[in-house]
């Protein structure tokens, strides 16, 4: 793993899907009911409480300051993530 913890992250979104990705100190989503192909991961080295979810092709689709479930859930259900393979 690089130090700056890019291979621990290649490694994370080799997988197929939204990967949801929560800093150190995020709230947890437990109101959040992720589809088959939606992975949360909680990035331990990365300090803060923000959020950023990464789209199937690789690119960040939503990003805040704060681990929301509700705009989370939102926006998954906007790119019709939310319920997929449920």
């Amino acid at each position: 793993m690089a130090a700056d913890g890019r291979r621990l992250t290649a490694d994370i979104l080799a997988r197929p899907g939204v990967h949801i990705l929560l800093d150190r100190d995020a709230d947890r989503l437990e109101d959040l009911a992720p589809g088959r192909f939606v992975t949360v991961h909680r990035l331990t080295s990365v300090p803060g409480r923000g959020v950023t979810v990464v789209r199937p092709d690789g690119y960040i689709g939503f990003r805040g300051r704060t681990a929301e479930a509700g705009q989370i859930a939102a926006w998954l259900a906007r790119v019709s993530a939310g319920g997929l393979g449920r």
